[in-house]
């Protein structure tokens, strides 16, 4: 997702310097050849390591144009979409096998912020605590901090010597064992609280087990992710990275300089936000580094102060944007909200009374009609741009002139649903 926009948003600066590509590949694509296969240090700046006088201005141009993106000078939506590229930049950075201690310090604080506005006060109180540790580590323990920038920084997930990988591999690997595990959410639907207790109970012993019997039997996959670097999967992810740059030009491109610069756009649904929403997302890092900043001072201030819990901060995004529906029941008037976890919320209920799923499917669960919505709600919309295409084709030369008569009449439904 992020490499879409990101190449959506470089094809609309070479717009701005009426730059075609065909014409910078010719001049550049030899030396992006020759740059692969060189190892680079961190000390050395890439106007000093291009010879390319084109491709270093190039690169210096769009480093000021990005900046410029993120000041808002190109509209809030240019400067959301460009703010969400950046934290995937962080995200990408952390997990990066390099064992760059100071890299690793480095991105700590810029993913402590999100912490801190999304409520995820665990993890930004011991994210503070973990880098002021690695900060004064050479105090803790003199000659560690040296052995830490020889890349000598990793994790041990058993007792050999050998097992010590890097922390940000560590982290890649849990992230992708969570988020592939095929019975996560609700599998089941049981009224019975003693089956409920069994399983809590059992769950985990039964879960160590299963592991250690594919361990010792050698059935036990690990991830390798080198296999991202096979061919066949090079390809898949080049075909799905350009089908998300066509979808995304024949739908609603965010980086389009026709869009509104006052409001902030959504690319799911093509409509802007309230004011209070996109003052929140545009402003979330500067916020969240005042909030983290204001911790670490009253923590300085006050040692009991860590321990002590912190404040939650009102969350707004799109996802939090509820579907809306007044209608009148007596002399009131009642707004309906759609909620978006409402097998959640059906669960809990059913801890203390019995529910009968069959009985409650047979209503409808949400005050919109959801046949033509998705799962989280927003309305499915068809790529009218490709059903434009295809009309044109048709049309070949005829195109510019007007029909003698009319054969087929297109109702667009959501836009009369929506008025």
């Amino acid at each position: 997702m992020a490499l879409g926009l990101q190449m959506l948003h470089f094809d609309q600066f070479l717009k701005t310097k009426s730059t075609k590509f065909d014409f910078l590949k010719e001049l550049i694509y030899d030396d992006l050849l020759e740059y692969q296969d060189t190892n680079l240090l961190s000390s050395i700046r890439s106007e000093e390591f291009l010879t390319n006088g084109v491709l270093s201005e190039l690169f210096c141009s769009y480093k000021q144009y990005v900046n410029r993106t993120l000041r808002g000078d190109h509209g809030k939506t240019t400067h959301y979409y460009m703010i969400y590229i950046q934290l995937v930049n962080y995200y990408v950075t952390l997990s990066r096998s390099m064992g760059d201690f100071e890299m690793f310090k480095y991105i700590i604080p810029k993913i402590t912020n999100l912490f801190f506005m999304v409520n995820q006060q665990n993890y930004a109180r011991w994210c503070v605590k973990y880098l002021d540790n690695l900060n004064n580590i050479n105090e803790t323990h003199p000659g560690l901090e040296d052995d830490f920038k020889k890349c000598f920084f990793g994790i041990k997930r058993t007792e050999n010597y050998f097992s010590r990988i890097p922390i940000d591999l560590t982290l890649e690997q849990t992230i992708n064992a969570n988020a592939a595990r095929g019975l996560s959410g609700i599998s089941h639907f049981t009224n019975s609280i003693a089956a409920r207790q069994r399983w809590t109970k059992s769950h985990s012993t039964l879960a160590a087990l299963i592991s250690h019997v594919l361990d010792v039997f050698g059935l036990k996959e690990y991830q390798d992710v080198t296999a991202d670097l096979r061919p066949s999967r090079i390809k898949i992810y080049a075909k799905q990275v350009t089908d998300l740059v066509n979808i995304l030009e024949n739908n609603f491109n965010p980086f389009d300089s026709s869009l509104g610069r006052d409001n902030l756009y959504n690319i799911a649904t093509a409509k802007h936000t309230a004011t209070d929403v996109a003052e929140f997302l545009l402003n979330i890092e500067k916020n969240g580094d005042i909030l983290r900043k204001q911790f670490i001072n009253e923590c300085a201030d006050n040692e009991e102060r860590f321990d002590k819990p912190i404040k939650k901060n009102r969350v707004l995004n799109f996802a939090a944007a509820p579907k809306t529906k007044e209608f009148t029941l007596g002399n009131k008037v009642v707004e309906l909200r759609m909620q978006r976890d409402i097998f959640g919320r059906m669960l809990g209920i059913s801890l203390g009374h019995k529910v009968d799923i069959e009985k409650v499917l047979a209503f409808p669960l949400t005050p919109l009609p959801t046949s033509m919505c998705h799962a989280d709600g927003t309305i499915c919309k068809t790529d009218k741009a490709q059903l434009v295409k295809i009309f044109e084709k048709t049309m070949e030369d005829n195109i510019n002139e007007h029909p003698l008569c009319f054969d087929i009449t297109i109702l667009d439904g959501f836009l009369c649903y929506t008025k």
